[in-house]
């Protein structure tokens, strides 16, 4: 059975060559997956490739399968990019596969006219372009890696937004790694990711598995669901602690903090956890996970101008990731991870603390003395500019803690002078509150007031603070 995907005039574009069939391979897995799925499997193939041949193999539902399985059959023909291990064998090769439910147009039963509505035949879209990302982009896939960006091939009102990499669950344990005279093939499942998982999962560093536990805990199939819920929420926002050395465990880092738990920890050999490790009205729980050394990239707009912070963050090997679990009364200042983050900080090993939602990194002890100074580390202050190219400063961060960034500008200001007058607004709200319409501080003989409004130029709705007129005597955040 044969269904078009790309242009059979132009199968394959400039720059793109295609790529040699290994039909010894192929040969050899189509045998091993009707071994183990059945032998009543229907090849689809295409008529035409832009570069690799892929295939789909289809097979049927079963007593112990309640779902049509496509699994690929092609992409495997893809050399991979890493180098050969010390004993000369290569990295294994992939192969992926995703599922439908009973009842699928055009897969249960198999039939070819109902394919060509695109309503129908996105699951083997979505399968047939993450397949072919390797020989796109020169890239391996692995377990836990995520794909973005693919909104285009879901349907109108379809949750989805990317895909994650994980386990074929539902299927033979044995059909996920196939020995052969060419090499290995590993199978993993493409599973379909809402907006929120991606956010949950950019989150963390090599947070790929964490976002897999989540979906399969939250009983997410292997066989795609449109109606499903979001299986988790991205945080509001995340701290990493990035480390002079790669911990073996998330015990070794809890040590100095919570010793008895940190223990259990290691025993397991746990990376990733929350504590308390059960809900508590008094303490909101915070995740952590041991991850990764950050690509430097991400960090250089923040340290650029400081050696000294350049050279802590270029020292780090490992980072621990820290945000809170679930939802958080809004009524509640969320600074749980703040202080968590804080305590890590003064032990030995950490060099530095990366706040992406204020757009800031601190070094471990910067970071300790700006904890001390509440409520400045819910927010960093940054020198701006107005449309105009005038100094203006604005905040990063209240946000994300529920509340709303402020905006200033004043003709005549210079920046470092723009800042200073944000950052005495937010040290004026010493009963730890967020800043809100109203609010007024002193900043030598001008008192300063915040009124809603918007960012000059791009419209979002910001706290802007100007001079008060004379005579209005409201403190920050009370009468007075």
């Amino acid at each position: 059975m044969t269904y078009d995907e790309s242009d059979p005039t132009d199968p394959t574009p400039p720059g793109r060559r295609p790529v040699p069939r290994d039909e010894l391979r192929r040969t050899a897995w189509l045998a091993h997956l009707r071994s183990h799925l059945g032998p009543e499997a229907v090849v689809l193939c295409e008529r035409a490739s832009l570069d690799v041949h892929l295939d789909l193999v289809v097979f049927p539902p079963s007593p112990d399968r309640t779902f049509v399985t496509v699994v690929t059959s092609g992409m495997a023909d893809v050399p991979t990019s890493g180098s050969p291990s010390a004993a000369g064998e290569e990295a294994p090769r992939v192969e992926l596969a995703i599922a439908v439910p009973l009842g699928w147009p055009g897969l249960d039963p198999l039939a070819a006219d109902p394919l060509h509505d695109e309503a129908n035949y996105w699951p083997l879209r979505v399968l047939k372009l993450v397949a072919r990302l390797p020989g796109d982009s020169g890239t391996d896939l692995r377990w836990g890696d995520t794909v973005g960006r693919l909104e285009s091939l879901y349907p109108a009102g379809t949750p989805f937004s990317g895909a994650v990499l994980g386990p074929p669950v539902g299927l033979p344990p044995a059909i996920t790694g196939h020995d052969s005279p060419p090499g290995r093939t590993l199978l993993l499942a493409v599973f379909p990711t809402t907006p929120s998982e991606m956010d949950y999962r950019t989150s963390l560093p090599g947070g790929g598995d964490s976002l897999l536990e989540r979906l399969l805990g939250a009983g997410v199939s292997m066989a795609v669901n449109p109606a499903r819920p979001p299986a988790v929420a991205a945080p509001p926002y995340a701290l990493h602690v990035l480390y002079d050395r790669v911990p073996a465990h998330l015990g070794e880092v809890l040590e100095p903090v919570v010793p008895n738990y940190a223990a259990r920890l290691a025993e397991e050999g746990r990376a990733e956890a929350v504590f308390p490790p059960e809900p508590s009205d008094r303490l909101p729980q915070v995740r952590m996970r041991v991850g990764p050394r950050l690509d430097p990239a991400l960090l250089a707009d923040h340290v650029a101008d400081d050696p000294a912070l350049t050279a802590v963050v270029d020292e780090h090997w490992a980072t621990v990731t820290l945000f809170l679990e679930g939802e958080v009364d809004p009524d509640d200042l969320p600074t749980s991870p703040y202080s968590f983050a804080k305590q890590l900080a003064e032990a030995p090993g950490p060099t530095a603390v990366w706040l992406p939602h204020q757009r800031r990194v601190l070094s471990a002890a910067d970071y300790v003395r700006a904890t001390d100074a509440e409520p400045i580390t819910l927010a960093s202050v940054h020198e701006t500019t107005t449309p105009e190219g005038g100094p203006a400063a604005r905040t990063h961060g209240l946000a994300a803690v529920g509340g709303r960034e402020i905006w200033f500008d004043e003709p005549g200001m210079t920046g470092p002078s723009a800042v200073k007058r944000v950052t005495a607004m937010l040290d004026g709200g010493g009963d730890g509150e967020l800043p809100r319409p109203g609010d007024q501080v002193r900043y030598g003989f001008t008192r300063y007031g915040l009124t809603e409004g918007t960012v000059p130029g791009t419209g979002e709705p910001v706290l802007v603070m100007a001079e008060e007129p004379k005579g209005r005597r409201r403190l920050f955040g009370r009468q007075a």
